[in-house]
């Protein structure tokens, strides 16, 4: 935007003394040379530095560069300066003279430079070159110090900041103010020049730069240089500065710079401003001397300027001009004859705030209005015209409109208008303040009281302020101003009230408004106003005449309108409690004609809540007491026996709603009776009903309705929580209750046990609802009761919780989480998780003091009956022998004795996730406690969660094992096990070897339940650890080791002692032990023994507990003799061990004697393997013999015998492989039987072991023994492809290895069988086997598969699936291209492979177009095993399967393909398969047949046809381009070549190979074309390979030049299927054709003619 500019003489552009004018050499241009001395540096006319001593060419071009008109030129040459700079500095390295010199010359123009950034970059460069170069450049400093200083004050901050930094970095921040002093006279020249002596065209090239920005960049520059003037003022001494006061003075009488206060320009007025009111302050003198210069500009000229953004700092020069400069103000003209001062400040006033903030700017308004009024004499005006302008002016600054409304704008401006006017009131003549009164003081209050849009507008309480401190103010301002401004005014809305009372008014909103803005109004005077004033005494004859009109007027008229009036206005005199009228006697017979004898009789009406509300005010009064009693009588009877049900519902709820503590208040009965019957309803029907009601009745206790009443409604309110329809609604009333009288609910709860535990158990559960609005409310609620705080407030201060409360929340907490009494029903998904009750404990917790966190923890924790009660149900179940496989306790697992059913515990409590009270106890004291309040484990607690520890461990292990949780679904699995994890993280926090831990352990072991089963385990575990972490001391072993009792059968202490502290035992203690146990099993005799089975397991558990383990590597010779080993092997095997390997089935001991003595034997054998004698074979036939015991399944039971079977198996096996003598012999002629005998096991091991940790390490051990079986005994594999499905990963692992072996190695010889029988008619049929067909049969396409990582059954089921489609592929290895035919049309027929790739297109992504990243997998070959990732590994087989369907199926799955729709499909697909298959496909197509040729080549080359018979033909060659994908092949006879291309795309195989013909020879070209159709034929429809094609082409080629015809309907020699000759002619046509294509064309067309004469065909 363009500016206005000071219009100056042209000689004044070129000053030739000006401080920044520089000698030039002489040069032969002298005027020239004259001319550019006087120009100033600050003009972009200045002549360019002299680079000549300029070292550095790449400087010089910087330098250069600052001269061009491109700020992004001029900003990247002062950031090279700059980097110059501080290279030098930081290398301390001096600059060069040249570069300082012609820096000094540029840097005053670049100073005031239009761009910030380069103003910005230039005073970092000039405060880092005086840094560097003080000394150097500080004759120099004063051409540049008023350019520099003056960039402190430019408008942008960035660059004020910038120069600041500079000037303290290279003088440091104590010497700026010297640095000021000492240049003072610089910098006053400097600011002379500028302001004097530049313009926007002297500044800017008029040429390049706009006029708006050249205009800018003069303010600034101005503003700046006057800015610089104000800090010389502000901040030198009174010395500094008298020793340049004629500079000064000469700047000061300068009428140019005072012009600048009505400049066009905010800023450059905001300085002059500042300029003034500094020099008033520091040189008043200075500023009075000059008072002609300034007054004329900077006073009455900027009167007249719209201020803008400078207003303030107008109005502070104006101030300090009013205050110490008064005669500026009194003595100089205005610049317009007919113009007042005040006149002209009424204009200026008429501007309002302009830019500002409207309080700033009233504030200083109000500052210079009492500036003028308390002048000598007033400055006020005086004329009536003056002062209307001037009034009018502020008065427009009170309000503004707001949309269609009216609102204070500034209560600032509202206090200097009345001040105003008082002011002027009391200078006026009487007519003319008349004037003012009526058309100011009077509308101000009657409009805002009675105005018909007032009642629009909402009341505001700072309105009513506003205008009461209006009246206020009059009263203040002397009896004169009082009587003429508060008398008329009050006077007046006395009229108009009165007048709206006998009157009435159709508008009853406005009528309802005018009389609450008049109250209100008075309310606030009657509060101020001392009662002894004459104002008062006026008030109060008014409130006197107003209230007996009211009593006599109401009731009097039918008309509702008048009577609402009165009424309205009747309760707000009643509501003037600080009025002196109640004091007075001749009003109580006016109060109680009205209340008692009229008011009642007013009942029901249209005005019901009128009246009630008069009869509730007027009870508040003390001194009407009596009439009040009989009044409240008779109206509570009258509503009561309305008929209209609504209106009695709104009277009794108003009544409810406004009642108040009032002694002697009567408490209806038949209202409580009404109040029931209404709650009963309601209940019923809680969608129409009223419940604030009872919300209200329950709040007024004590008031309308009874302690006891209330009690009873608050009590049926919490009993209808238990319905869920009724919750939303009853617990809404209740949050309001505790909203509004928490006191009363917490005292209410206090004195009903009963309630308050169901009514806290309902809060805890539906504070975590779903709906938002009812679990905020409990959340309230539950807040309210437990802060003790003040009635209606919830405080979350600490030091105001209620103990009692705390007590109760806690006691139903752990009530929740350990009885389960509150468990919803099924279907209610807001049940109480221990998630949200540990947050609510910890809720409770953190808001409390640390002395009441102590007290609070304490309660919250599980006592020790409580905890005995919730494992009692557990830890009396006995564990399986299954356990004895993982155990510490190893067999003496199978010592537990059965417990006493006459003393079964209670039925363990479940949650809604079947976790028991137990699970649930531990789960949260483990939140609680160690995870969120880091606790330390005492020994008790640590002692009951390392039970629960085990209990969980278990049946996790083995699903249902002991139910301590029920429930096996992906979410409750994973939590339990994070929970065993976090158990085992705070146990390790228990001190190791604590002496209280063991003592409690030891104790609890000794016995023979399976309670002491589970501490024995326990202390085992807690033992063993002790022992690594060297806390067990050698006293404390040595105590423990004498309570160790080799063979105790009845507490399982012994062992537990001696499995954990085996370690630490002296060996020869352990051989001695050793000795005696085998002297044990060796004597002991089952037949003469009472209880064998118990006491013989004992005797081997504690055997095998000193034998040593399998896993040793060391196997140290044994300090027993060889001949007492072989005695103890004998022994056992010679046990009556027939009884149970003769026998059909095991019982459970002898399953449990077999395992234990497997394990035994496993054990011994190693020591015993130089031994001969027939113990090996007893081994053998025990071997075999066991599998033959086990029925259609392995019993849980049966899995230890068979797991130690299998470990003596594979012991025995490995003594047989190391060549023992005997142990070799005997396992040659018993292996294949074992083994058979295992296979048989594998067979019938179909039991799910996805929850069974035993059974499943059986299962893996089995497979391993089983894993490399020869395929070619397998006679039935069907069983085989059952287990595939069986839940079971090792079963199915080893099943499908099995398989995967078996299927390929029977493809060869399926292979010659279909060659031999090709074109008889009883061809071979192939099928696959039908289990093998169910499997394919059970497509996951519709499963939830992304969850299979957290659903172990789920990844099983999809696993069989696509592991059988992985044995369909099978199929295809070693096949010809002719059984691969037969399998494919097969599958063409089951019709089962698209739902194989719709599951693959979803698994791998294509259907939503973001293919997986195939990289990651092994993509040509699968482990089943070696992923354990479920997802990762189902991925990982279907990339693999995909891979195999292109391989072997493409032909089905291009058919799939293209009866896809979806386009992004599609583009995944082929976007997948280019980047990760076709290129390994393609790899392996071009090896194929590189390997074909080369062996073809090796091998004599002679050309037969199909039958074998020797033909003519040429010779076939190929070259293979791998980087094209591409084969040339060249056949080549006599002397001629015949040439073919077949050249894969990159999608190969989805894309066919393009077979083109090169070069033909020897045949017509519908020859060749059918040739090389077939060729492709071969690969793209009947799945054959490169290789297949490449022999078709050849053989088809032989058979050509050998004179043979081809077949007219594959229009190929040789039979795409099955390499077969043209053998089937027609008799009429002679055309010859394959037996497969001609029966193909019979099939087709239903009817047996020749495809071309249509002739019958004869056979």
């Amino acid at each position: 935007m363009g500016k206005k500019q000071t219009s100056m003489p042209a000689s004044a552009v070129r000053v030739t003394d000006s401080p920044f004018s520089r000698s030039v050499a002489s040069s032969p241009f002298g005027s020239s040379a004259g001319l550019f001395s006087s120009i100033s540096p600050l003009s972009f006319a200045q002549p360019p530095p002299d680079y000549s001593a300029i070292s550095e060419p790449s400087v010089v071009v910087s330098f250069k560069s600052l001269l061009k008109q491109s700020e992004v030129t001029k900003r990247k040459a002062v950031e090279e300066i700059l980097v110059l700079v501080e290279d030098h500095l930081k290398a301390e390295k001096p600059l060069d003279d040249g570069v300082i010199q012609a820096w000094l010359q540029s840097y005053p123009r670049l100073s005031v430079d239009i761009s910030g950034p380069v103003r910005r970059t230039a005073h970092v460069v000039m405060g880092t070159i005086a840094k560097s170069e003080g000394k150097r450049i500080v004759r120099q400093l004063g051409t540049i110090a008023g350019a520099w200083l003056a960039g402190l004050y430019d408008q942008d901050k960035g660059v004020a900041k910038a120069a600041l930094d500079s000037v303290k970095l290279a003088f440091g921040e104590d010497k700026v103010d010297k640095f000021w002093q000492i240049y003072q006279e610089k910098i006053l020249d400097y600011c002379r020049t500028v302001i004097f002596h530049k313009n926007a065209q002297t500044l800017s090239d008029e040429r390049y730069v706009s006029p708006d920005d050249s205009s800018s960049k003069y303010s600034r520059v101005i503003s700046t240089a006057i800015a610089a003037i104000s800090h010389l003022i502000d901040n030198l001494d009174k010395d500094a500065i008298d020793r340049h006061v004629a500079s000064y003075q000469e700047i000061f009488s300068s009428k140019h710079l005072w012009e600048f206060g009505s400049d066009s320009d905010p800023y450059i007025r905001r300085s002059i401003y500042h300029l003034g009111r500094v020099t008033i302050s520091k040189r008043k003198k200075l500023f009075q001397e000059n008072i002609p210069f300034i007054a004329p500009h900077a006073l009455w000229k900027a009167l007249q300027t719209a201020q803008g953004v400078a207003v303030l700092a107008f109005l502070d020069f104006l101030a300090a001009v009013l205050l110490e400069c008064s005669e500026a103000w009194t003595t100089t003209k205005t610049g317009k004859k007919s113009a007042t001062p005040a006149s002209i400040f009424a204009t200026f006033l008429g501007n309002g705030p302009q830019a500002a903030p409207a309080d700033d700017y009233w504030y200083r308004v109000g500052d210079c209005i009492n500036l003028l009024k308390t002048m000598e004499p007033n400055q006020l005006p005086t004329d009536l015209k003056t002062v209307q302008k001037l009034i009018d002016a502020v008065k427009a600054g009170t309000t503004r409109k707001l949309g269609n409304k009216v609102v204070n704008a500034s209560s600032v401006a509202w206090r200097i208008f009345f001040n105003i006017t008082y002011s002027e009131l009391d200078i006026l003549d009487p007519a003319d303040a008349d004037v003012i009164i009526k058309s100011y003081l009077l509308p101000t209050f009657l409009d805002f009281v009675f105005d018909a849009a007032a009642g629009e507008n909402k009341l505001s309480q700072e309105d009513i302020v506003i205008r009461s401190n209006g009246l206020i103010a009059a009263i203040k301002s002397g009896k004169k101003v009082g009587e003429l401004a508060f008398n008329p005014v009050w006077g007046a809305m006395e009229v108009g009230v009165s007048k709206l009372v006998l009157e009435g008014a159709q508008d009853t909103k406005k009528t309802k408004s005018s009389i609450q803005r008049w109250a209100s109004i008075t309310q606030h005077l009657i509060g101020v106003i001392p009662e002894q004033a004459a104002s008062r005494k006026l008030i109060e004859e008014t409130l006197l005449t107003l209230y007996i009109a009211c009593l006599r007027n109401i009731g009097n008229t039918a008309e509702t309108v008048s009577n609402q009036a009165g009424l309205t206005l009747l309760n707000e005199l009643l509501s003037l409690k600080q009025s002196t009228i109640w004091k007075n006697k001749d009003i109580d017979q006016e109060t109680n004609n009205f209340f008692v004898t009229k008011l009642p009789s007013l009942l029901p009406g249209e005005l019901t809540t009128e009246l009630l509300s008069a009869v509730i005010e007027l009870g508040a009064r003390t001194n009407q007491g009596p009439t009040f009693q009989r009044s409240w009588e008779l109206c509570v009877e009258t509503i009561l026996g309305l008929a209209d049900t609504e209106k009695l519902d709104s009277s009794i709820l108003f009544l409810l709603n406004n009642s108040f503590d009032a002694d002697g208040l009567p408490f209806p009965e038949p209202l409580g009776t009404y109040l029931a019957t209404k709650l009963e309803g309601s209940i019923k029907n809680p969608e129409t009903s009223k419940w604030d009601l009872f919300e209200s009745a329950i709040l007024s206790h004590g008031r309308l309705v009874s302690e006891g009443f209330s009690r009873q409604l608050l009590s049926q309110l919490v009993d209808s929580l238990a319905d869920e329809q009724l919750v939303p609604f009853v617990i809404k009333t209740i949050d309001t209750i505790a909203r509004k009288d928490a006191a009363y609910l917490k005292s209410f709860l206090s004195g009903d046990p009963s309630t308050s535990s169901e009514l806290l158990t309902r809060l805890l559960s539906l504070s975590h609802e779903t709906d938002d609005d009812v679990g905020q409310s409990a959340l309230y609620i539950s807040s309210v009761l437990e802060q003790g705080s003040a009635k209606g407030t919830a405080s979350t201060s600490a030091k105001h919780a209620d103990p009692f409360m705390i007590e109760h929340l806690i006691a139903t907490l752990k009530k929740c989480v350990h009885s389960h009494t509150d468990a919803p029903s099924s279907d209610d998904n807001n049940w109480l998780t221990v998630d949200k009750l540990a947050d609510t404990a910890l809720g409770y917790i953190n808001k409390q003091t640390e002395d009441q966190k102590a007290v609070t923890k304490a309660m919250i924790r599980f006592t020790k009956s409580e905890w005995e009660v919730a494992l009692a149900p557990f830890w009396t179940r006995k564990p399986s022998t299954s356990f004895s496989i993982s155990s510490p306790l190893a067999g003496a697992t199978y010592l537990v004795k059965p417990h006493d059913a006459a003393h079964d515990a209670l039925p363990a409590a479940y949650d809604q996730d079947g976790l028991s009270s137990a699970f649930r106890m531990a789960d949260f004291t483990q939140t609680v406690f160690f995870e969120s309040l880091e606790d330390p484990p005492s020994v008790e607690i640590a002692y009951y969660l390392a039970l629960v520890l085990v209990l969980t461990k278990d049946n996790l292990d083995i699903a249902g094992a002991n139910d301590i949780f029920k429930d096996y679904s992906a979410e409750t699995t994973e939590h339990v096990a994070l929970l065993t994890f976090k158990l085992e993280a705070t146990l390790a926090l228990v001190p190791r070897g604590d002496p209280k831990f063991i003592s409690l352990l030891t104790d609890a072991a000794d016995g023979a339940s399976a309670f002491n089963y589970y501490n024995a385990r326990i202390l085992a575990w807690f033992l063993e650890s002790s022992l690594e972490s060297g806390a067990l001391s050698v006293d404390q072993v040595k105590e423990l080791q004498e309570r160790i009792q080799i063979g105790q059968e009845d507490s399982f202490l012994s062992i537990a002692l001696l499995t954990s502290l085996l370690p630490r035992i002296d060996k020869e203690q352990i051989a001695s032990w050793r000795d005696r146990a085998i002297r044990d099993v060796t004597s002991f005799n089952f037949a003469k023994s009472g209880s064998p089975y118990r006491t013989g397991i004992s005797k081997l558990v504690y055997l095998n507990a000193l034998l040593p383990k399998l896993e040793d590597d060391t196997q140290e010779k044994l300090p027993i003799s060889l001949n007492a080993l072989r005695f103890l092997v004998e022994h056992i095997l010679e046990w009556n061990l027939s009884t149970w390997i003769d026998e059909a089935l095991l019982t459970d001991n002898d399953s449990c004697l077999a395992a234990e003595t497997a394990k035994t034997l496993a054990l011994i054998l190693p020591y015993v393997k130089e031994t001969r004698g027939s113990h090996w074979a007893d081994v053998a036939d025990l071997l075999e013999s066991f599998p033959k015991t086990c029925d259609e399944t392995i019993t849980t039971e049966q899995v230890p015998a068979l797991y130690w079977i299998l470990k003596l198996f594979a012991a025995f096996k490995n003594l047989a492989a190391e060549g023992h003598a005997d142990v070799s012999e005997e396992w040659g002629e018993t292996e294949a039987k074992i083994t058979k005998e295992l296979f048989h096991v594998l067979e019938i091991s179909k039991a799910k072991s996805t929850n069974d940790l035993p059974r499943d390490t059986t299962n893996r051990l089995l497979a391993r023994q089983l894993a490399k079986i020869n395929v070619r005994e397998i006679v039935a594999p069907e069983q085989l492809y059952e287990l595939i499905s069986v839940p079971s990963e090792p079963i199915q692992d080893v099943a499908f290895q099995i398989l995967h072996r078996y299927v390929p190695s029977i493809q060869e010889d399926l292979s010659i069988e279909l060659a031999l029988t090709a074109n008889q008619e009883d061809s071979l049929t192939v099928e696959f086997e039908p289990a093998l067909i169910d499997l394919l049969r059970q497509s996951p396409l519709d499963s939830h598969w992304e969850t299979l990582s957290a659903d172990k059954e789920l990844y099983m089921s999809i696993k069989a699936y696509l592991l059988a489609w992985l044995l369909v592929f099978d199929h295809f290895e070693n096949a010809t291209i002719l059984l691969k035919g037969k399998y494919i049309d097969l599958l063409r027929e089951l019709e089962l492979g698209d739902n194989l790739w719709a599951f693959t297109f979803e698994i791998l992504g294509f259907t939503i177009g973001k293919p997986l990243d195939a990289s990651k997998y092994p993509i040509t070959d699968y482990d089943p095993t070696a992923q354990p990732d479920a997802l990762l590994d189902i991925r990982q087989l279907t990339v693999h399967l995909y891979y195999l369907s292109l391989q072997h199926s493409r032909v089905l799955l291009n058919n799939y393909l293209n009866n896809v729709k979806n386009r992004q499909t599609t583009l995944s697909v082929e976007s997948f398969t280019s980047k990760y298959i076709s290129p390994i496909l393609i790899s392996n197509a071009l090896s194929d047949v590189k390997a074909w040729r080369q062996s073809a080549t090796s091998a004599p080359q002679t050309n037969t046809n199909v039958q074998g018979e020797e033909i003519e033909g040429g010779q076939l060659t190929v070259k293979i381009s791998p980087s094209a994908a591409e084969v040339l092949a060249s056949y080549t006879i006599d002397t001629q070549t015949l040439e073919a291309s077949l050249t894969l795309s990159p999608t190969y195989p989805l894309s066919p190979p393009d077979v083109k013909g090169i070069k033909r020879i020897g045949m017509n070209e519908k020859q060749f074309l059918s040739i090389i159709r077939a060729t492709k034929s071969t690969i793209a429809l009947h799945g054959g390979s490169l290789v297949d094609g490449l022999s078709l082409f050849e053989k088809n080629l032989n058979a050509h030049f050998s004179g043979v015809g081809e077949c007219t309907i594959c229009y190929s020699i040789l039979s795409l299927q099955d390499g077969s000759l043209p053998g089937k002619k027609c008799g009429v046509c002679k055309n010859s054709f394959h037996a497969g294509c001609l029966f193909k064309w019979f099939k087709s067309t239903n009817q047996s003619s020749c495809p071309l004469c249509r002739t019958s065909w004869q056979f």
